[in-house]
């Protein structure tokens, strides 16, 4: 009986430190993209600031998945739903309409299935990549070099 109390004391402490790991892209890059050269500034009011946004496009082609959002909020932290996880990290805004996400991580939970598995992995590889963006005052377009994200937001009037 302390054999297998033991054992699910070891498996219960492995899934509590591997809840939150950085996710992977899926992709290999070994160089860095995003590491441009310029002054970066907080991200101010006019940008994304306590927004949701939600996917509609995803490499210029309507989306029509699980629903996957992001917010920006106070202190360039991003976070929101990938399809099946949270996800969570930093934004630097640069000039010129260039921003990078960094740090982006996930939680870990199992995905129903494999479809949702690689879209996830795809949004997440294409959202680290993102170098330029565009907004309005209902959307915001992300450009990369592994793809472009499209979302919307509703009106809170």
């Amino acid at each position: 009986m302390k054999i297998v109390s033991s054992i699910v004391l070891f498996f219960v402490t492995m899934f509590t430190l591997t809840a939150c790991v950085p996710a992977t892209s899926g992709y290999d890059s070994n160089s860095n993209s995003n590491s441009n050269s310029g002054s970066y500034r907080p991200v101010s009011k006019d940008f994304v600031i306590d927004e949701k946004w939600f996917l509609t496009e995803l490499n210029n082609a309507p989306y029509q998945g699980p629903r996957i959002t992001l917010e920006i909020s106070k202190g360039n932290r991003v976070s929101g739903f990938s399809g099946c996880n949270r996800y969570f990290g930093s934004v630097d805004v640069l000039r010129n309409n260039q921003l990078r996400f960094e740090s982006v991580a996930s939680t870990r939970k199992l995905c129903i299935d494999r479809e949702s598995n690689l879209l996830e992995k795809k949004y997440l590889g294409i959202l680290r990549e993102v170098t330029n963006f565009n907004k309005s005052n209902s959307h915001l377009k992300l450009y990369g070099s592994y793809g472009n994200l499209t979302f919307y937001k509703k009106s809170v009037r």
